[in-house]
């Protein structure tokens, strides 16, 4: 019987807890700094929430003329295990991903902002990040 009204407790104490998670509203989300970084690259963040989850992440860096980091292999594979840990943990700041440290700020700042905006309602107009990119 004890164990009962202590499974009992605790299924009551954790109900409130599971339903805590802010619900993302669907849309599609963009988000950059408001200056890009020293050398000159504009990190950039898109996701996809459908049904209140997140189903597409796309992350890079763009310089002014349009070239992106993503053409290199190496890095291309860094923004990608970025992107699958953010879609696959459904929250930020990632801890899983090994990366740059730079990068990892960037995406973190991005991906935090883009999530915040996500549980209030989607825009069209994307999301600036105060401050220069790193």
């Amino acid at each position: 019987m004890k164990k009962w009204i202590a499974g009992m407790l605790l299924v009551l104490f954790m109900v409130p807890t599971a339903f805590a998670q802010a619900t993302l509203k669907d849309g599609i989300y963009k988000a950059n700094f408001e200056k890009a970084n020293p050398t000159g690259y504009m990190p950039t963040l898109t996701i996809r929430v459908q049904k209140g989850v997140i189903i597409s992440v796309v992350y890079d860096e763009t310089d002014a003329k349009g070239v992106a980091k993503s053409k290199d292999a190496k890095t291309k594979k860094i923004f990608d295990e970025m992107a699958k840990e953010l879609s696959s943990s459904q929250k930020a700041p990632l801890v899983k991903t090994q990366a740059p440290r730079e990068i990892l700020d960037n995406f973190n700042a991005l991906a935090q902002a883009v999530l915040e905006q996500a549980t209030k309602a989607a825009t069209d107009t994307p999301i600036i990040v105060k401050g220069i990119a790193k």
